[in-house]
Protein backbone atom coordinates (compact mmCIF):
# COMPACT_ATOMS: atom_id res chain seq x y z
CA UNK A 1 0.00 0.00 0.00
CA UNK A 2 1.05 3.32 -0.50
CA UNK A 3 -0.39 7.09 -0.53
CA UNK A 4 -0.49 9.57 -2.62
CA UNK A 5 -1.70 12.84 -2.51
CA UNK A 6 -5.15 14.91 -3.35
CA UNK A 7 -3.92 15.83 -6.91
CA UNK A 8 -2.56 12.45 -7.45
CA UNK A 9 -5.43 10.69 -6.99
CA UNK A 10 -7.66 13.26 -8.98
CA UNK A 11 -5.38 12.53 -11.76
CA UNK A 12 -5.73 8.66 -11.29
CA UNK A 13 -9.73 8.80 -11.09
CA UNK A 14 -9.66 11.29 -14.04
CA UNK A 15 -7.66 8.52 -16.07
CA UNK A 16 -9.94 5.82 -15.09
CA UNK A 17 -13.41 7.79 -16.38
CA UNK A 18 -14.80 9.39 -13.19
CA UNK A 19 -15.07 13.41 -12.81
CA UNK A 20 -15.64 15.18 -9.43
CA UNK A 21 -18.99 17.43 -10.46
CA UNK A 22 -17.34 20.13 -7.86
CA UNK A 23 -14.51 20.39 -9.95
CA UNK A 24 -12.13 20.73 -6.77
CA UNK A 25 -11.08 19.26 -3.90
CA UNK A 26 -12.16 19.34 -0.93
CA UNK A 27 -15.48 19.15 -2.70
CA UNK A 28 -16.10 15.45 -3.57
CA UNK A 29 -19.01 14.03 -5.68
CA UNK A 30 -17.58 11.82 -8.07
CA UNK A 31 -19.01 10.30 -11.02
CA UNK A 32 -18.41 8.34 -14.44
CA UNK A 33 -18.00 11.01 -17.12
CA UNK A 34 -21.40 11.24 -18.73
CA UNK A 35 -21.34 8.70 -21.25
CA UNK A 36 -24.50 8.62 -23.51
CA UNK A 37 -26.00 5.96 -25.18
CA UNK A 38 -26.29 6.35 -28.44
CA UNK A 39 -30.13 5.11 -28.93
CA UNK A 40 -31.68 6.14 -25.79
CA UNK A 41 -29.46 9.08 -24.83
CA UNK A 42 -29.55 8.22 -21.47
CA UNK A 43 -26.40 8.25 -19.03
CA UNK A 44 -25.24 4.59 -18.44
CA UNK A 45 -24.38 5.39 -14.89
CA UNK A 46 -26.54 3.67 -12.50
CA UNK A 47 -26.26 3.39 -8.35
CA UNK A 48 -27.35 1.04 -6.14
CA UNK A 49 -28.07 2.13 -1.86
CA UNK A 50 -27.82 -0.22 0.65
CA UNK A 51 -27.84 0.54 4.55
CA UNK A 52 -24.66 0.46 6.54
CA UNK A 53 -25.22 -2.71 8.94
CA UNK A 54 -25.57 -2.91 12.49
CA UNK A 55 -23.92 -5.62 13.35
CA UNK A 56 -20.54 -6.80 13.41
CA UNK A 57 -20.31 -9.88 11.06
CA UNK A 58 -22.57 -7.89 8.51
CA UNK A 59 -19.89 -5.03 8.68
CA UNK A 60 -17.06 -7.66 7.93
CA UNK A 61 -19.29 -9.40 4.94
CA UNK A 62 -20.18 -6.36 3.35
CA UNK A 63 -16.67 -5.05 3.16
CA UNK A 64 -15.66 -8.03 1.63
CA UNK A 65 -17.90 -8.13 -0.86
CA UNK A 66 -17.92 -4.53 -1.76
CA UNK A 67 -13.92 -4.80 -2.23
CA UNK A 68 -14.63 -7.68 -5.08
CA UNK A 69 -18.05 -6.72 -6.19
CA UNK A 70 -19.58 -9.66 -7.79
CA UNK A 71 -16.77 -10.55 -10.35
CA UNK A 72 -15.26 -11.67 -7.33
CA UNK A 73 -11.97 -10.37 -8.98
CA UNK A 74 -9.40 -7.46 -6.97
CA UNK A 75 -6.87 -6.00 -9.06
CA UNK A 76 -5.83 -2.84 -6.49
CA UNK A 77 -8.31 0.24 -5.62
CA UNK A 78 -7.51 3.26 -4.35
CA UNK A 79 -9.63 4.24 -0.78
CA UNK A 80 -9.67 7.73 0.70
CA UNK A 81 -11.96 8.98 3.80
CA UNK A 82 -13.47 12.46 2.75
CA UNK A 83 -15.74 13.73 5.51
CA UNK A 84 -16.49 13.09 9.28
CA UNK A 85 -20.04 13.28 9.20
CA UNK A 86 -21.66 14.43 13.16
CA UNK A 87 -18.93 12.52 15.01
CA UNK A 88 -17.93 14.26 18.11
CA UNK A 89 -14.18 13.67 19.69
CA UNK A 90 -14.87 11.69 22.01
CA UNK A 91 -16.64 9.01 18.61
CA UNK A 92 -13.92 9.93 16.09
CA UNK A 93 -10.78 9.46 17.79
CA UNK A 94 -10.67 5.54 18.20
CA UNK A 95 -11.72 5.35 14.29
CA UNK A 96 -8.87 8.53 13.54
CA UNK A 97 -6.09 6.47 15.66
CA UNK A 98 -6.92 3.50 13.37
CA UNK A 99 -7.05 4.50 10.24
CA UNK A 100 -4.11 6.59 10.96
CA UNK A 101 -2.29 3.00 11.48
CA UNK A 102 -2.96 2.85 7.38
CA UNK A 103 -0.65 6.08 7.42
CA UNK A 104 2.66 5.61 6.89
CA UNK A 105 2.84 9.87 7.26
CA UNK A 106 2.07 12.19 10.34
CA UNK A 107 -0.65 13.89 8.12
CA UNK A 108 -4.80 14.08 9.28
CA UNK A 109 -6.96 11.31 7.44
CA UNK A 110 -8.97 13.75 5.72
CA UNK A 111 -6.18 15.77 3.96
CA UNK A 112 -7.01 14.57 0.85
CA UNK A 113 -4.68 11.30 1.10
CA UNK A 114 -5.23 8.58 -1.07
CA UNK A 115 -4.27 4.79 0.06
CA UNK A 116 -3.68 2.65 -3.06
CA UNK A 117 -4.11 -1.04 -2.15
CA UNK A 118 -2.46 -3.08 -5.08
CA UNK A 119 -3.70 -6.91 -5.64
CA UNK A 120 -2.08 -8.23 -3.17
CA UNK A 121 -3.51 -6.44 -0.50
CA UNK A 122 -7.25 -7.54 -1.12
CA UNK A 123 -7.74 -8.17 2.87
CA UNK A 124 -6.11 -4.55 3.57
CA UNK A 125 -8.48 -2.71 1.54
CA UNK A 126 -11.58 -4.64 2.79
CA UNK A 127 -10.16 -3.91 6.09
CA UNK A 128 -9.92 -0.26 5.47
CA UNK A 129 -13.83 0.00 4.25
CA UNK A 130 -14.87 -1.35 7.69
CA UNK A 131 -13.94 1.75 8.91
CA UNK A 132 -16.17 4.80 7.28
CA UNK A 133 -19.29 1.84 8.02
CA UNK A 134 -18.38 1.55 11.64
CA UNK A 135 -17.87 5.24 12.31
CA UNK A 136 -20.28 6.42 9.66
CA UNK A 137 -17.98 8.68 7.50
CA UNK A 138 -17.62 9.66 4.51
CA UNK A 139 -15.62 7.89 2.16
CA UNK A 140 -14.78 6.24 -1.18
CA UNK A 141 -13.16 3.07 -3.00
CA UNK A 142 -12.86 2.70 -6.50
CA UNK A 143 -11.36 -0.43 -7.99
CA UNK A 144 -8.51 0.05 -10.51
CA UNK A 145 -10.27 -1.51 -13.26
CA UNK A 146 -13.24 1.06 -12.61
CA UNK A 147 -16.19 -0.21 -13.90
CA UNK A 148 -17.80 0.78 -10.75
CA UNK A 149 -17.10 2.45 -7.37
CA UNK A 150 -18.12 2.80 -3.76
CA UNK A 151 -19.49 6.11 -1.70
CA UNK A 152 -19.30 5.62 1.40
CA UNK A 153 -22.21 8.54 3.37
CA UNK A 154 -22.05 9.58 6.72
CA UNK A 155 -26.28 9.60 6.32
CA UNK A 156 -25.60 5.32 6.84
CA UNK A 157 -25.93 4.02 3.24
CA UNK A 158 -23.63 3.46 0.80
CA UNK A 159 -23.97 3.35 -3.16
CA UNK A 160 -22.29 1.12 -5.61
CA UNK A 161 -22.33 3.25 -8.66
CA UNK A 162 -21.82 1.27 -12.12
CA UNK A 163 -21.70 1.82 -15.73
CA UNK A 164 -24.15 -0.87 -17.11
CA UNK A 165 -27.59 -2.50 -16.74
CA UNK A 166 -25.96 -6.06 -16.77
CA UNK A 167 -23.66 -4.88 -13.42
CA UNK A 168 -26.73 -3.63 -11.93
CA UNK A 169 -28.40 -6.87 -12.00
CA UNK A 170 -25.01 -8.55 -10.68
CA UNK A 171 -24.93 -5.94 -7.78
CA UNK A 172 -28.53 -7.00 -7.09
CA UNK A 173 -28.13 -10.67 -6.40
CA UNK A 174 -24.84 -9.95 -4.62
CA UNK A 175 -25.96 -7.57 -2.08
CA UNK A 176 -29.35 -9.20 -2.10
CA UNK A 177 -29.09 -10.05 1.59
CA UNK A 178 -28.60 -6.38 3.21
CA UNK A 179 -31.91 -4.88 0.93
CA UNK A 180 -30.32 -2.99 -2.18
CA UNK A 181 -32.28 -0.40 -3.91
CA UNK A 182 -31.66 1.16 -7.29
CA UNK A 183 -31.39 4.93 -6.81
Amino acid sequence: MRTINSNERQAWLKKIGLENIYKEWPNENWRFKEEKDALSCKTKSISITVRMPQRGVDVISLSNLLTTGPKKIYGGSIFWLSGWGMSCDYEANPGIALYKKFLPEKKHPIEGIGLVFDESERADQSAAITIPIIWRWDAYMVPKYGDYFVQFSNDEFIDIVTKSESMVNEWMKWLSDYKPEIS
